[in-house]
């Protein structure tokens, strides 16, 4: 009863810091700028930050759904994770008109190659603690009687 206790709290947990980074996300991609100097190259750090905050995305919303189900990150739940992502990315690009900052394929693009390496970096991340490639699995340990 207490590793489904200590489960809950997990997913509650994980739910949380879902729900507010993906809030600050928002709130980062859709406050107004200033329009930045002529020639900014396209594949700055603008793109990088793009990159980067859509991989965080896409590795939260697939630790959540692994933790609700109670099992490893999968290929078919890592590919929902990007999937959820790019498509939150496509929703953040689509609705920065409405603040005065432009839709861009570049941004969208970033955010979907972010979402897919996210999604990889979390199943890979699950068979390697799972292997015991990266230490003892705390199961192991609970199961061994340690």
């Amino acid at each position: 009863m207490e590793n489904i206790e200590i489960g809950r709290k997990r997913v509650r947990i994980a739910t949380t810091v879902l729900a507010i980074y993906w809030l600050t996300l928002v709130i980062a991609t859709h406050w107004p700028l200033k329009i930045p100097p002529p020639g900014q190259p396209i594949f700055g750090k603008d793109k990088v930050l793009h990159f980067s905050a859509y991989a965080g995305l896409a590795f939260l919303f697939g630790l959540v759904a692994a933790l609700r189900k109670r099992r490893g990150a999968t290929v078919a739940l890592a590919g929902v994770a990007a999937v959820y992502a790019v498509l939150a990315g496509f929703g953040d690009e689509v609705t920065q008109p409405l603040t005065g900052r432009d839709f861009e394929w570049w941004d969208w693009l970033a955010d979907s190659l972010g979402a897919t390496a996210g999604a990889t970096l979390l199943f890979v991340a699950a068979k390697l603690i799972a292997s015991g490639a990266l230490g003892s699995h705390p199961t192991s340990r609970s199961e061994s009687g340690n």
